[in-house]
């Protein structure tokens, strides 16, 4: 399933306007903790088509049935 902006929104929050100037730019920076990064990239259809993370980070936020 991908999401939209309302949706990552609600789900994961707002990214920091430091780190993103705006809710339309492709790439939407988080922080899981002050070294702890992820990235949402968004494809031409405004949805988001990954997460950029490294795998530990990764292996915290993306939800896993069954993990």
């Amino acid at each position: 399933m991908r999401l939209g902006r309302d949706q990552a929104v609600i789900a994961i929050g707002y990214p920091w306007t430091s780190e993103t100037a705006t809710l339309d730019t492709p790439i939407w920076r988080h922080w899981v903790s002050g070294f702890e990064e992820y990235q949402l990239l968004r494809g031409s259809d405004r949805l988001i088509r990954e997460i950029s993370a490294a795998e530990a980070v990764r292996n915290q936020i993306d939800y896993q049935p069954g993990r």
